[in-house]
């Protein structure tokens, strides 16, 4: 079942521990369900139409696991990322299931909002492209939704990482008007 793990935050430490508390459980993923409350008022406070990014992690098919509990449908998690102006990425086992449920085919969650899929197994053996990408796709889609003059710096250190090394992304964003940046 879905559940929120932390509110939104900008603390790191907030962060590590909502990862230190995910496990891996063999039990069902209720794809649709986690997307729906990943954009609800469960994480904390969004301003209306900001544009954000839905990252969703997950090795099951969402439409396969609908039930009493999670109810929610393919359409359901798609009105919810429209009705939150949210790009949805998704790091997936692909398949036929997977494919129609999140993307990237026709009617898929992905292809309806606009966003993108990556390959779960990819992601294992190597996080660090795949979390790159994700991280260019969310920038250029708050940058493409805003009124506002907006620019943004990226700074990835160290280049190049070496294996067991942290590599820390910064990102700076700067509103040079005229509007405010939503």
């Amino acid at each position: 079942m879905a559940h929120v793990h932390s509110p939104l935050s900008d603390d790191v430490s907030d962060f590590d521990s909502a990862l230190d508390a995910l496990v891996t459980s063999g039990g069902y993923e209720p794809g649709f369900n986690a997307i729906a409350m990943a954009t609800s008022s469960a994480v904390g406070y969004f301003r209306e139409q900001c544009p954000s990014c839905v990252i969703l992690i997950t090795d099951e098919p969402a439409t396969t696991n609908i039930s009493e509990d999670a109810p929610e449908t393919k359409e359901d998690a798609i009105a919810a990322l429209e009705a939150r102006n949210a790009y949805f990425l998704g790091i997936i086992l692909p398949g036929a299931i997977s494919s129609d449920d999140y993307g990237p085919n026709p009617g898929s969650v992905a292809e309806a909002t606009g966003g993108e899929i990556f390959d779960i197994r990819e992601f294992r053996n190597d996080p660090g492209p795949v979390l790159a990408v994700i991280l260019e796709k969310c920038v250029q889609k708050i940058i493409e939704e805003s009124s506002a003059d907006v620019s943004v710096t990226k700074l990835a250190t160290p280049e190049p990482v070496t294996v067991g090394e942290e590599l820390v992304y910064t990102i700076e964003v700067t509103n040079n008007g005229p509007a405010d940046a939503l």
